[in-house]
């Protein structure tokens, strides 16, 4: 599943990205499902540096640059990704799929879940939303 979303500062197409990506625990058999979030517009910028020499064992550096824009636009854009996360967590519950939301709680707001989604960022700019069925 793939979901093409807008953040509430888009003003063109969308910004998100929200997919499902399920596994199976192969010691206990229970499934658990994570939503990552992708920032598809980001205003961070990162640098790739190679040595002068050119030569293959010498030092590269890559700063991936995440969360460098000073206004803050790419953390907002994924704080709302990750509650239209929950929204579509809360109606899985609702329908009977899942049986909890694991990560983040729904009381982790304002900088609780900017420091959740600074924890949770990856190369893809991802935080997520965990789920579980229970069995």
């Amino acid at each position: 599943m793939l979901l093409k979303a807008r953040s509430t500062g888009c003003v063109e197409a969308f910004d998100l990205h929200l997919f499902a990506v399920s596994r199976r625990d192969p010691k206990t058999g229970e499934w658990s499902l994570v939503l990552p979030v992708s920032c598809m517009d980001p205003h961070s910028r990162g640098a790739l540096r190679l040595s002068a020499s050119g030569h293959a064992d010498d030092d590269v550096v890559i700063d991936h640059g995440f969360f460098s824009d000073s206004s803050g636009h790419d953390r907002a854009v994924l704080a709302d990704g990750v509650e239209l996360g929950r929204q579509i967590a809360r109606s899985m519950m609702r329908q009977g799929l899942i049986s909890d939301i694991s990560s983040p709680p729904d009381d982790c707001t304002g900088q609780a879940l900017l420091d959740h989604i600074d924890r949770g960022v990856s190369f893809l700019l991802s935080p997520f939303v965990n789920l579980s069925n229970g069995s």
